[in-house]
């Protein structure tokens, strides 16, 4: 037979400490003597009715000690009786354990099941009157899993921790030498968390630097792998400010040197191993804990501010600096030196940003307010826009916020400034020393600029066709391109990873804020998309042909045809796909036309321009200043906003997150960014046609092109007198091709329906005029195309 697994003593040394609480306590509930012999199960039950009539306190620990003992004592027998114990058959035994488990279960429903009996949490604010107050102190229960602990411990208080408990506090001298833990109170727990949850404090900076630097080790040198690892490093990173902000107040220091105070002491003054604390396995602690990671940074700090009067401040002509020459490799002799030397680099560059990236004196309280989220760059003062990368503040440029601000007013924690100075540099490090299967890491600053360029060139494309929809926006997002494009700047710090992957992400972000919402605009891509799904159902072209509009159909499958292309009635599913869904009724009379004009989209709308935050959690983390908050949990488990469902997502989140094998659970770093590493790439490689990497500026023009096409063609033939329209120059707009669309839909519905068509010649459909001229236009101008000219160059 299979040996006993090695969970079962301890599952049997839970449940009988737990049986023999419930009975202490039944017992002094009844007046009993301690001494006297156990309670027989018939006392047991009419004690328990005696407590629920009395409405007598129930200790919080007494419901879980009957948790405990019911699952434990449940899973006991189910272990005996399934036969792969080495126990001989007991069929007596096991029944008895069934019938006492069955008691424990009516007791327990007596007196927790709607019972006029308080736990002491409910009755903390009561005046306690003919109480018979019991005092039972930590039970060690298992953690055990079950979806209603968040609300049982709302009403009985928090779940006892694991049996590891007690060895800790008796090593912390805060128990009884006969361990029955009878007097634990809050000030004790108070104590010991004070030192477990300042050790987590410790080495969460290593737990998030091991988490962060895998990815660089993993990051070769094209924009889309610079693009992810700064993301999740510029996640990490704000992580580490919001316990940063945290650790601030509980632990009362107030700046770094105190935190290195404290560090020392509880480094000399405590055992991990009495404590319980034991790192999983690969923890590494040499960068933090146990290293300089804490200090080399601080020490070039407290140079840097010694020395800032003397330093010379010269914006205009950057300096240039070789990463390969600088930044030391792993390991490398003089590793302290250099290291050293890049840090004031950094800082150098920081404080010449601090004065370039801000409008003038005159506006710098308005500077500070809208640094700070005071105010919206919408209510700014006339003039505070004309600064360099106006659309990109604060965190842009990792850290110089952060920076700025300790080195002028030390109003930011110090010891995240430490670790985000130390992490610029060893995720620098990493990244150019990696050995690739392809090419060498390459400037990083060249590929942000490349990347600009062609986002720029875009914008410039879009904007000399004409389109002034929303033109302040588009026209900001030019000027703060050009703006980037020109800063001449190839210093350390803009030539690093970490910074130059998070400039793609905030131009990536920008372009497909702004980007996405051009589908919908005025119907022109989605008109085209029907229009040439139709043909496909025809069979009048060939889907080869096409395969650029194959994908976009692919890809906007959900914003142009809501769900699924339409193979027949296709004025109506135009109709609908047009208006995002608003219009399904048909007009009442032929005389009046298919769609007023209100009821098409534009790009303004802001129902429209706000459309691309659906469709991205990379852009939502990005938009949220790269912090996990409460709607991007909702956005990524499919919850709603109301307050159940934020709490559905944060509880969810929380338990998915938590790995800690220590008593004070806390989110993995680690866990936390592979499961937003797994996201964000789904987003950027799924499908044949990633919706985060088109460029939308490009397909919209192109779909417009196609419209317009599609006009010139149609005007021998009188094409839009069917649409009462007054040719291109009509006030409507772009509008007009669509219009002329729906008339081609109108047209086959009647012609596939058999309905007769007005002034239409008869014969096959693809000897119709109208036909033969949107099909041209489609030839004309989407035939052959490569997909990949219509995607982001990442």
């Amino acid at each position: 037979m299979a040996p006993v697994p090695p969970s079962v003593p301890e599952v049997y040394r839970s449940y009988k400490k737990s049986t023999s609480a419930i009975v202490k306590w039944l017992t002094s509930c009844t007046g009993a003597s301690p001494e006297a012999p156990s309670l027989s199960l018939k006392d047991m039950i009419a004690a328990a009715e005696t407590i629920r009539e009395s409405q007598t306190e129930i200790p919080p620990a007494i419901y879980w000690a009957f948790r405990d003992t019911i699952q434990n004592r449940s899973i006991l027998t189910d272990f005996y009786k399934s036969g792969e114990s080495q126990r001989p058959p007991d069929n007596a035994s096991d029944t008895s354990h069934e019938h006492f488990t069955s008691t424990l279960r009516r007791i327990s429903n007596t007196l927790f099941s709607n019972s006029k009996s308080r736990t002491a949490l409910e009755r903390e604010n009561h005046i306690k009157e003919h109480l018979a107050v019991n005092s039972y102190g930590v039970l060690d229960i298992e953690e055990l899993e079950d979806s209603t602990d968040g609300d049982e411990e709302l009403r009985y208080g928090p779940r006892p921790m694991g049996p590891h408990l007690e060895d800790c506090f008796r090593n912390l001298g805060l128990l009884d030498e006969d361990g029955q833990c009878r007097s634990i109170s809050g000030d004790v727990f108070k104590k010991y968390f004070d030192v477990i949850e300042f050790y987590d404090y410790m080495v969460v900076f290593d737990d998030t630097f091991a988490a962060v630097h895998r990815y660089w080790k993993q990051c070769d040198s094209s924009p889309l792998q610079l693009v992810i690892t700064a993301w999740l490093t510029n996640i990490a990173y704000e992580k580490i400010k919001s316990l940063g902000s945290w650790a601030r107040y509980y632990f009362a220091i107030r700046n770094h040197e105190q935190f290195l105070r404290r560090r020392a002491t509880w480094l000399a003054s405590n055992d991990r191993t009495e404590l319980g604390l034991v790192d999983y396995d690969g923890a590494c602690r040499e960068t933090f804990r146990d290293g300089s990671g804490f200090i080399d940074a601080s020490d070039a700090l407290k140079t840097f501010m010694h020395t800032i009067g003397h330093a010379s401040q010269d914006q205009k002509n950057p300096k240039f600096e070789d990463p390969r020459v600088m930044i030391p490799h792993p390991g490398s002799q003089n590793g302290n030196l250099a290291a050293s030397t890049c840090m004031f680099s950094l800082l150098r560059s920081i404080r010449e940003l601090t004065g370039v990236h801000k409008p003038g004196e005159h506006l710098s309280k308005d500077w500070e307010e809208y640094m700070n989220g005071v105010i919206e760059l919408d209510l700014c003062p006339e003039g505070f826009n004309n600064w360099i990368y106006k659309l990109f503040p604060g965190q842009f440029n990792p850290l110089q916020t952060d920076i700025r601000d300790y080195l002028t007013k030390s109003r930011t924690n110090g010891t995240t400034v430490v670790f985000g100075i130390e992490l610029w540099l060893k995720t620098f490090s990493t990244y150019i020393s990696n050995e690739h299967a392809g090419p060498p890491p390459v400037d990083c600053r060249i590929v942000a600029l490349r990347f600009a360029k062609e986002v720029l060139k875009s914008m410039r494309a879009l904007m000399a066709q004409g389109f002034c929809e929303h033109k302040t926006t588009i026209g900001d997002l030019t000027d703060a391109l050009n703006a980037y494009i020109s800063d001449n700047r190839f210093d350390l710090y803009y030539r690093s990873p970490w910074v130059a992957g998070t400039h793609i992400s905030q131009i990536l972000g920008e372009a497909f804020e702004k980007g996405l919402p051009m589908v919908v605009h005025v119907g022109t891509v989605c008109a085209v998309l029907h229009l040439y799904n139709m043909f496909i159902q025809l069979g009048l072209v060939d889907a080869k042909d096409f395969q650029l509009l194959e994908l976009l159909c692919s890809s906007l499958d959900d914003i142009t045809f809501l769900g699924e292309r339409p193979r027949d009635n296709f004025v109506d599913h135009l109709r609908r796909g047009v208006t995002l869904g608003k219009v399904t009724e048909q007009p009442s009379s032929h005389d009046k036309r298919w769609l007023l004009t209100s009821q098409i989209p534009w790009y303004s709308d802001h129902e429209v321009h706000s459309m691309s935050d659906q469709y991205s959690s990379f852009l939502d983390i990005v938009q949220e200043k790269y912090r996990v908050t409460k709607a991007v949990k909702c956005h990524f488990y499919g919850e709603g906003t109301s307050s159940k469902c934020e709490k559905r997502a944060r509880e969810r989140w929380r338990t998915e997150m938590s790995d800690a094998p220590d008593v004070h659970q806390m989110e993995s770093p680690s866990r936390t960014l592979e499961y937003l590493h797994g996201l964000v790439e789904a987003e950027f490689y799924y499908g044949d046609f990633p919706m985060l990497r088109t460029n939308w500026f490009s397909v919209y023009l192109l779909c417009k092109k196609t419209l317009e096409r599609m006009c010139e063609l149609g005007i021998p033939i009188k094409f839009w007198m069917g649409c009462n329209m007054h040719g291109l120059a009509c006030p409507d707009g772009g509008r007009l091709a669509v219009h002329l669309v729906a008339d081609i839909a109108e047209l086959v519905d009647r012609r596939k329906e058999g309905r007769s068509v007005p002034t239409r010649q008869s014969g096959p459909l693809e000897g119709i005029g109208e036909i033969q001229v949107a099909r041209q236009a489609l030839m004309d101008c989407t035939k052959g195309l490569n997909p990949s000219d219509f995607q982001w160059n990442l």
